[in-house]
């Protein structure tokens, strides 16, 4: 049966240096509209092109037949030899090009010419005596450009690689999303996913779809632009491409599963930091200012919502909390209960104005104007009185 290849799909082109100074050649065959040519002999014809002139410098045929997945695997260098010698070809003087061309029965057709990148100059390396040098990558093209796999993957167990892009990673099902599949990305692990440009995916199930983002751990993702995903299960979100104030920067996650998921710490482009946690927030341990908030320009610590103790300052050595220098209220608290509670091991509270003549403390009542019927301090002990003051 003869098949025209007038758009004939090459998805699969690598390029490796054998131990016979060959160049390893493969590739997926499709027809025209998209079926892959199973079992079927072909006539490759190989046409190796030097400098800006595109001379031809050598050029050999080959006879095969595509397997069962529709692969062909040649070595240009061992092919029938047409014109030139392989052997003489001077890989570091000048750019080298690959022109191929593939017969299926209706004469040969054109796949078009790509340069050749920096594995098969790996040939120059060995001449120098470097060849253990030589990396176990196949350049590879499946329609958007050279990038680099781990030779002999499954192409059915990953997405078209990006333009060059690098991917080490394992996978063992079958799909077209997992791998570095983004321009300049990058995977590693097992089944991750480098989608966004210039993305980087490790660890297991990953997916790095933002521009320039990175995602580690288990079932993370970064789909902000330039955002940073690690643990597992993150909430994830933002646009991949656009720099916006709320979209994560970083995100630690802490889900349990796809429907679960949540972070421990996330960092906003703003530089706003939210926390969340099911015990406790935040737990500075020092040997000397636990916390230090400088020129807020608002509020220095606003806590919302504790269902139980919005701030607990525990056994400190010195001051327990030390507000100076506040434009206005150095500390205002509003809850459903008591305001704050202050437990002394001899004095439970201690004010002093800083300036001679002023207050030490004022209490006021309910803020009404009146404070009709409303005490400004109430004392628990029945020996000691309860009054405004």
């Amino acid at each position: 049966m003869k098949t025209k290849l007038l758009t004939l799909l090459v998805l699969l082109v690598s390029c490796v240096v054998t131990a016979q100074n060959a160049i390893n050649y493969k590739a997926l065959i499709k027809d025209n509209v998209g079926n892959v040519l199973v079992s079927q002999p072909v006539t490759v014809q190989f046409t190796i092109l030097e400098g800006s002139g595109m001379t031809t410098v050598y050029q050999e045929g080959h006879t095969t037949t595509t397997d069962a997945n529709g692969i062909i695997i040649l070595n240009i260098g061992e092919g029938n030899l047409q014109s030139g010698d392989y052997s003489t070809i001077d890989w570091s003087t000048d750019d080298h090009f690959l022109n191929v061309q593939i017969d299926s029965g209706s004469g040969l057709v054109d796949l078009g010419t790509t340069q050749f990148m920096a594995v098969p100059y790996a040939l120059y390396a060995k001449t120098a005596g470097n060849a253990e040098n030589v990396s176990g990558l196949e350049a590879i093209d499946e329609g958007n450009g050279i990038g680099w796999r781990i030779k002999d993957r499954d192409p059915n167990y990953y997405g078209n690689i990006g333009s060059f892009a690098i991917d080490l990673s394992f996978n063992d099902e079958l799909s077209d999303v997992y791998g570095a599949v983004g321009p300049v990305a990058n995977a590693f692990g097992r089944s991750t996913t480098a989608s966004g440009t210039g993305s980087t995916a490790m660890g297991g199930y990953t997916t790095a779809s933002g521009y320039f983002s990175t995602a580690m751990g288990f079932l993370t993702k970064a789909e902000s632009l330039l955002s940073t995903a690690i643990g597992r299960y993150n909430v994830g979100g933002g646009d991949p491409s656009v720099w916006v104030g709320n979209d994560p920067l970083f995100e630690v996650g802490n889900g349990t599963n796809d429907l679960n998921r949540s972070n421990a710490l996330t960092i906003y482009k703003t530089g706003y930091h939210l926390i969340e946690s099911q015990v406790s927030g935040l737990r500075v341990n020092s040997a000397n200012t636990g916390l230090i908030i400088d020129n807020a320009g608002a509020t220095g610590i606003y806590v919302l919502g504790g269902s139980n103790y919005g701030l607990i300052i525990n056994d400190a050595q010195q001051d327990g909390l030390v507000i100076s220098d506040a434009q206005d209220d150095g500390m205002e608290v509003s809850a459903a209960d008591e305001g704050a509670r202050i437990i002394g091991g001899s004095v439970g509270v201690y004010a002093s104005s800083s300036t001679a003549g002023n207050p030490d403390i004022i209490l006021g009542g309910f803020n009404d104007g009146t404070n009709e019927g409303d005490d400004g301090i109430i004392a628990s002990a029945p020996n000691i009185s309860t009054s405004d003051i």
